[in-house]
């Protein structure tokens, strides 16, 4: 069985209570239903972050990518979608976590499937690239990058 992600719903909790009149859709700008957008998110104050490991770019199956929401009164506008700088297969977004202006974002299968974790810092109003985390002793199949907190 394959599961088709490409939208994911919002719900506000007030009050320990759900919200239905502040429920919000995201969806990737990416339709392809192949892609898994939602299947990793982390949220930090008004910043959301969604992976999308299975996203399809510049030709290649599988190289994942990240997009940033930022909350404003009017809901909750796409800021950016991150890609790797590397194009493979990584599966890039299959983990996400957000800590103010740091994203990591895990990719199991990059560096012939050994896996990476990719740390973003915000800088000027840009998400950049500030570290590359791989295991020193990686195998491959070893799925480092899988999960991140």
């Amino acid at each position: 069985m394959r599961i088709l992600l490409r939208s994911l719903l919002l719900l506000t909790l007030v009050a320990g209570t759900v919200s239905a009149q502040t429920e919000t859709l995201l969806t990737s700008t990416n339709q392809d239903p192949g892609v898994l957008f939602g299947s990793s998110v982390a949220v930090d104050g008004d910043r959301l972050a969604v992976g999308a490991p299975q996203d399809n770019r510049a030709g290649v199956y599988y190289i994942g990518s990240v997009t940033l929401f930022d909350r404003t009164p009017a809901g909750w506008p796409e800021t950016v979608t991150i890609v790797p700088q590397i194009t493979a297969v990584q599966q890039f977004g299959i983990s996400v976590a957000l800590d103010g202006d740091r994203l990591a974002v895990g990719a199991f299968t990059a560096m012939t499937n050994t896996g990476v974790v990719y740390v973003y810092d915000l800088v000027a109003g840009n998400w950049t690239l500030s570290q590359m985390l791989s295991a020193t002793d990686g195998a491959q199949g070893e799925g480092f990058g899988y999960a991140v907190h």
